[in-house]
């Protein structure tokens, strides 16, 4: 039985706690400077975390308690990417007739889903506000900019500042004007600034690339605070525009970056996320900064920009790779080199994963995974076959899964029908989803699993399987059967599951979840979640872009909430 929710009011240094705990980001100094207004989504119920626990928020999804050595971390925040989705689904579907996808079409969205959405920004609750609000604009229809525009006026500053990201996701003209409007008002709230000029990135075209070329001035910059320099960055590099590399060049010898770690590694994750190849020296300059907060960012921005290195670079940064005495640092570089997709970067990681210690084998497994040549099958196996570690048993199946060799399914299968622990049976789905073959025995356990587990990453794990193999019938019965459900929390889990994966055909069942005022407010926040994610037209969200390339060590109050859109 689920404990009570908690009140707001006292549970708020708790919730503190547990984030700045979980993400290692100092969330208290913003609710100190706004009197506690601008704060995540509260657990609902709020339950002591286990060791290697997942922390469910609304709107934001199950999160990983947060230590920079946990692949199971940075993989949440780059699956949609990974995983590849909706494109897997619809290639799936069309080469077996037995499967089928229905998408959603505009007229479903303007009938079903839009009509309650705008219903639900009027909730009480501000978490249902903001994620409805997001879900809103996650419709892709231009004609419901003036709505979500309405939210950037709510008297609730979460509301507000997740509202000016639902104006750049639909972009356009009106859109750029309102959000550069705002990012030049000192009146507002620094994160309303920030969230702007996030927004800008969004929206995209010549226009908002004015606007955040003009603000990345050096003058400019000199004049905002810490925070605002710091969101100005990210959003640079957030907007993926190569023309912004010169202004964001600039920078590179100005006092601001000189004096500031944290500024300056933001600044090197903005280069290589530009993806232009005038930004890959200054990023391979930088691997070598006294800051370690600097060099890990080095990493995650290479990642970004590895296959534009040469042979030299390449060679040296397996070198400076094999030489990184920072852990997180190299975990992020072996990441990159995973990117790269050429024989020696293979060789490389294939030589370190035969001798790879607890800590660093998830890492190098996921590396030759996302590198995805078949002869990395055999040597994933073998680590395999000699480990036993749950952790790295978890990533070994996931990089077979990402491998796409089939035969790996003969391996998975027997670990995954006798395993017992909930995180290694979630990544054993997982792996089996993605290689799209399971026995009749591993699709039953995978919809049992689903039905009646309580494990929150459990219940996504095995939907995003059943999703993959294209269990249809499956995922219709969990949709129709969520209200039943007596757990709280188990409501939400399944609804943040479903989104991803649901087509048409489950458009009812959630916005019946959705539109249930006996529903605590905490679950109808997840079926407008799920709600956006059925709605969406693209095979990946916008909001995808925040999770992309990302160094999740700054020490800096927004990013958090920038990370987790949903």
């Amino acid at each position: 039985m689920c404990p009570p929710a908690p009140d707001r009011r006292a549970a708020r240094p708790l919730t503190v706690a547990l984030l700045a705990a979980a993400q290692g980001l100092l969330l208290a100094a913003t609710l100190a400077a706004h009197g506690g207004q601008f704060l995540p989504p509260l657990p609902d119920p709020v339950a002591p975390l286990p060791s290697g626990a997942i922390l469910l928020q609304p709107g934001f999804g199950p999160l990983p308690v947060y230590r920079p050595d946990r692949w199971e971390w940075w993989f949440d925040f780059n699956k949609e990417e990974l995983l590849d989705l909706r494109r897997r689904q619809r290639e799936r579907a069309a080469a077996d007739p037995d499967r089928e996808v229905v998408p959603v079409d505009d007229a479903l969205r303007r009938k079903q889903l839009v009509p309650l959405l705008r219903e639900l920004t009027g909730h009480h609750n501000r978490d249902v506000r903001s994620t409805a609000t997001l879900a809103l604009a996650r419709t892709g229809l231009a004609d419901q900019l003036p709505k979500v525009r309405e939210m950037t006026r709510d008297n609730d500053l979460f509301v507000r500042c997740n509202a000016l990201l639902a104006v750049g996701m639909l972009g356009g003209p009106p859109a750029v004007e309102r959000l550069g409007k705002a990012l030049a008002d000192r009146d507002l709230p620094s994160e309303q600034r920030i969230f702007a000029a996030a927004a800008l990135a969004l929206a995209g075209g010549p226009e908002a690339r004015e606007i955040l070329a003009r603000r990345l001035t050096k003058e400019r910059m000199a004049k905002e605070n810490n925070l605002l320099q710091a969101g100005l960055l990210y959003a640079a590099g957030l907007s993926e525009d190569p023309e912004l590399l010169a202004p964001l060049a600039a920078l590179e010898s100005t006092w601001m970056l000189r004096r500031d770690g944290q500024l300056r590694a933001v600044w090197v994750v903005a280069l290589g996320r530009l993806g232009a190849p005038g930004g890959l020296p200054h990023v391979l300059a930088h691997m070598d900064d006294q800051d370690n907060q600097v060099r890990r960012s080095a990493g995650a921005a290479l990642e970004a920009l590895a296959t534009l290195l040469d042979g030299d670079q390449l060679t040296a940064v397996i070198e400076h790779t094999a030489d990184e005495n920072d852990v997180p640092a190299r975990i992020n570089l072996l990441r990159a080199l995973g990117r790269v997709r050429r024989p020696d970067s293979r060789a490389f990681l294939t030589e370190r994963l035969a001798k790879a210690t607890t800590l660093m084998l998830p890492h190098l497994a996921l590396a030759l995974g996302m590198d995805g040549h078949p002869d990395n099958l055999e040597p994933i196996l073998a680590r395999l076959a000699d480990t036993s570690d749950q952790t790295a048993v978890s990533a070994l199946a996931v990089s077979l899964g990402l491998l796409g060799q089939p035969a790996a399914a003969d391996e998975l299968t027997p670990r995954f029908l006798a395993a017992r622990d909930p995180l290694l049976q979630g990544y054993l789905c997982l792996g089996l989803g993605l290689l799209d073959v399971a026995s009749d025995d591993a699709r039953e356990e995978m919809l049992h699993l689903a039905e009646t587990t309580h494990d929150v990453e459990l219940v996504r794990l095995s939907v995003t399987a059943l999703g993959l193999l294209g269990e249809e019938a499956a995922l219709e019965q969990l949709a129709g059967t969520t209200r039943e459900l007596r757990g709280t929390l188990d409501r939400a889990a399944r609804l943040y599951a479903l989104g991803p994966v649901a087509d048409a055909r489950l458009a009812g069942s959630l916005a019946a979840v959705a539109a249930d005022e006996r529903q605590p407010s905490y679950v109808i926040t997840y079926a407008a979640q799920a709600l956006g994610a059925l709605g969406d037209p693209l095979d990946r969200s916008d909001a995808w872009r925040f999770s992309r390339f990302v160094e999740l060590n700054h020490d800096l109050a927004y990013l958090i909430e920038l990370y987790r859109v949903p």
